[in-house]
C-alpha cells in the first residue's frame, strides 16, 4: 500500500512545481505587458510630436511624422491632437497653423468631431479658424452640441480676433442660438453681458447689419440690456451712439 501513497505523493508534487513554474514565467509577462501600457500612457501623443518637431523646425522629423498617418482616422486623431495640446508650445512662425494646414490638405475632415464635438471649435485663434476656412469642406455653420455657433463660441472665448475674422467672413452678427437648457443667446446682448474690454461690443456694433432692436429672451433691447445690468457709462454711450446713427 506505501507504493502507490509514495507515487501519488510524487504525482502532486510535480504537478504543484509545474504550476509554480508557469506562474514565474508568467510574471514577467504580465509585468511587460503593464509596463508597455504605462509607457504607453505616457508616451506623447502625435500632436506634441509634430508640435515639437515643428516648433524647432524640424522639417524632416515632420515629413517623417506625417509620413506615418495613412488613414483619415489616423489623420484626424492628430489634428485634434494637434489643437488640443498647441497651448504648450511657442510659436514665432505660425508652426501649429502650419501642421493643421498639412494635416488638412493631407486628408483629415475639417468636419470631424472630437469628444462629441466639431472639432471646428478647438480652432482658438483667427489664424487657425482661417486655416479652416480655407478648406473649402468645412462647415461654417457648424454647432456646438451645446447649440452654440462659432460667432457665439469666439465671444464666450473673449476672443476679439476671431469675432472680428467671423464677422469678416460672412458671420450674421445677429443669429441667436438656443442652447440645449432653452436659454437664448443673442451675441450683441452677450457680449454686453461678458466683454469688460468692450473690443467685441465696438466689432458688432460697428457691423452694418447689427440690429439694434432685436430683444433677447427677457425682452431687452442692446441697450434696454445693458441698463438692465447696471452697466458703465462708456458702454451706455457705445450703444447710444450707435441708435443715433444716421446709417441705422
Amino acid at each position: 500500500m506505501r507504493g502507490p501513497k509514495i507515487l501519488l505523493l510524487l504525482i502532486v508534487l510535480v504537478l504543484i512545481s509545474a504550476a509554480c513554474s508557469d506562474k514565474e514565467e508568467r510574471l514577467p509577462i504580465d509585468d511587460a505587458v503593464k509596463t508597455n501600457e504605462k509607457e504607453k500612457e505616457i508616451s506623447p501623443s502625435m500632436g506634441e510630436r509634430l508640435l515639437a518637431a515643428a516648433t524647432r523646425h524640424d522639417t524632416e522629423q515632420v515629413r517623417a511624422l506625417m509620413g506615418t498617418l495613412e488613414t483619415e482616422a489616423e489623420l484626424n486623431q492628430a489634428l485634434a491632437s494637434v489643437l488640443n495640446e498647441r497651448h504648450k508650445y511657442k510659436y514665432d512662425q505660425k508652426e501649429d497653423v502650419e501642421l493643421v494646414m498639412q494635416l488638412l490638405s493631407k486628408g483629415a475632415d475639417p468636419n470631424d468631431t472630437d469628444r462629441g464635438e466639431p472639432i471646428l471649435f478647438l480652432a482658438r485663434t483667427a489664424d487657425l479658424l482661417k486655416a479652416f476656412y480655407e478648406d473649402k469642406r468645412t462647415n461654417r455653420h457648424a454647432k456646438t452640441s451645446n447649440g452654440a455657433t462659432l460667432l457665439i463660441a469666439a465671444i464666450g472665448g473673449r476672443s476679439p480676433e476671431r469675432v472680428d475674422y467671423l464677422l469678416t467672413m460672412g458671420a450674421d452678427p445677429n443669429e441667436e442660438a438656443v442652447l440645449k437648457d432653452g436659454e437664448l443667446v443673442v451675441p450683441l446682448h452677450d457680449a454686453i453681458q461678458y466683454d469688460d474690454d468692450l473690443n467685441i461690443v465696438k466689432l458688432l456694433l460697428r457691423h452694418p447689419k447689427i440690429d439694434l432692436t432685436k430683444t433677447n429672451q427677457e425682452s431687452y433691447t442692446p441697450l434696454e440690456w445693458a441698463k438692465h445690468l447696471n452697466k458703465s457709462e462708456e458702454v451706455l454711450q457705445l450703444v447710444e451712439a450707435a441708435n443715433a446713427s444716421p446709417n441705422r
